[in-house]
């Protein structure tokens, strides 16, 4: 097992590079998934917030356009002061700040333009939010009352109405509230697979392509078949000690996580881009002739991979443009079935043959780079 040696003593030169690789990697995945873990949602969750109406009206459509607004947002009861509006908003003790102008039944019911006003915090998204429910109530309320309803009815049926909400029933079992902190981890693992395979692997590789190390190799008594077995027992075993670690990192940090029904298929997609990160690294080490190259690549492939296929930037905020350019990397598959994966209660038959395309997809690039791989060494040995 000479080769099998040479190959670790060389990869035991790049040790401090590797580590380094390493502590980013557990760095970033620890930190993301506290950061994120529980921010993105994956089913929709509807939320309350503080809000104070002002009635200067004090009329039954008035009351109930308060009462209505109090059941779908949190009513806070504040003075009909300008300063104390004003305060309590830069207090953030509300949000939202309704004022229902006096006259309003009188103009509704003679079918006059009404005109609500609102304070809200600035750059709030939940303002507009509660802007579209008092703009639904007083349009289904003219609409009853143009059909000629007393004005309690058209009062009491515009809040049944609106509270109707419709029922959704997902197919097979419901989505998680939010991704467990173990596929945040898992999601993070492509950056670190590839960049410490190509850091470990390529520069072995190598140095085994060195003109004068071939020639010698070639005197001695080891066979080319013997020499590459060896090579290539090396790179599965290094491949194999690198994946390990990081499930072990994942049980030491996630074990109650562990627990997830859908966790063995994402342990086999962290395996398919294991294979696929471990044919890239082959190609490099193959390839390329210069160290300073090769450093760079480390960097420029595994950033390029994880930029391009979602796992620092979320697909769900790209372009279906790039979408669709993304389909052609290889890691969009990785964090696709992990997304899928981590944000659903159990797996359904259409899931499961999702996530099976998606690793073989991931399988068919690391086959397609190794061969491509051997048809350009063969060529530049012609």
């Amino acid at each position: 097992m000479q080769v099998f040696n040479c190959f670790y003593k060389i990869i035991k030169k790049n040790i401090g590079g590797l580590l380094l690789y390493f502590g980013i990697f557990i760095g970033l995945a620890i930190l993301m998934s506290n950061v994120t873990s529980g921010t993105e949602m994956q089913s929709f969750q509807d939320t309350k917030i503080q809000i104070a109406v002002i009635d200067r009206d004090g009329s039954e459509l008035s009351r109930a356009l308060k009462e209505y607004m109090g059941s779908r947002q949190n009513l806070v009861e504040i003075e009909d002061d300008k300063e104390k509006m004003q305060d309590n908003l830069f207090a953030r003790k509300v949000e939202y700040i309704l004022i229902i102008p006096a006259g309003f039944e009188e103009k509704i019911k003679n079918g006059e333009e009404v005109y609500t006003e609102n304070i809200k915090v600035p750059g709030s998204y939940t303002g507009y939010f509660a802007d579209s429910q008092v703009s639904q109530y007083l349009k289904s309320l003219k609409t009853y009352l143009a059909a000629g309803y007393s004005v309690t009815d058209a009062a009491k049926n515009v809040s049944e109405d609106l509270e109707l909400k419709g029922q959704v029933t997902l197919q097979g079992d419901t989505v998680k509230a939010s991704m467990p902190s173990v596929y945040y981890y898992l999601r993070y693992i492509p950056y670190a697979l590839m960049a410490v395979l190509i850091y470990g692997i390529s520069p072995a590789l190598r140095a085994f392509q060195n003109r004068d190390l071939k020639k010698r190799n070639e005197c001695g008594a080891m066979t080319m078949n013997q020499r590459n077995k060896q090579i290539m027992i090396a790179c599965v075993a290094f491949s194999a000690i690198v994946w390990g670690v990081f499930m072990i990192m994942a049980v030491v940090l996630y074990r109650g996580q562990l627990l997830d029904g859908n966790i063995k298929y994402g342990i086999l997609n962290t395996i398919a881009f294991l294979l696929l990160a471990a044919s890239i690294a082959f190609m490099v080490g193959m390839l390329v002739k210069s160290d300073n190259a090769l450093t760079a690549l480390v960097n420029i492939i595994s950033l390029g991979f994880c930029f391009m296929g979602g796992v620092f930037v979320p697909q769900e905020v790209m372009s279906e443009k790039v979408l669709a350019f993304c389909k052609f990397v290889p890691s969009f598959w990785y964090v696709k079935v992990n997304d899928m994966l981590g944000g659903a209660i159990g797996i359904t038959h259409q899931m499961r043959t999702d996530v099976w395309m998606g690793i073989l997809v991931q399988v068919g690039f690391a086959a397609a780079i190794f061969a491509l791989t051997l048809v350009l060494i063969k060529k530049t040995r012609v």
